[in-house]
């Protein structure tokens, strides 16, 4: 019988998805996106994107912040090494680095 805790192995399974690695190191390198910004940053729809980050607030890794109509997802800190370091690998191997937004949907 599975707790209301996450399992490891439910960690695993989201971040097995090239998708939810990349959109999980860009919330933690800018520490708080919303859905356009996603559009913006990688070429994927908005309902593929919602979908992913429901994966990964469903295991706790992101949380997320209402403001009117809009929703932000930020990290949910502090991560275990493990993640950190899964993370970190994320962003070399994507060469994933913080650049200007132009932040069109606010």
């Amino acid at each position: 019988m599975k707790s209301k805790a996450i399992m490891l192995s439910d960690i695993l399974k989201v971040l097995s998805k090239e998708l939810n690695l990349k959109m999980l190191a860009l919330i933690d390198t800018y520490d708080e996106l919303c859905v356009c910004d996603f559009k913006e940053l990688i070429d994927v729809p908005q309902p593929t994107i919602s979908r992913h980050l429901k994966e990964l607030l469903d295991i706790r890794l992101i949380d997320v912040r209402q403001e009117g109509r809009w929703r932000y997802y930020n990290p949910s800190r502090p991560y275990e090494p493990f993640i950190k370091e899964i993370i970190e690998l994320t962003k070399k191997e994507y060469a994933i680095e913080k650049k200007e937004l132009k932040r069109a949907c606010h």
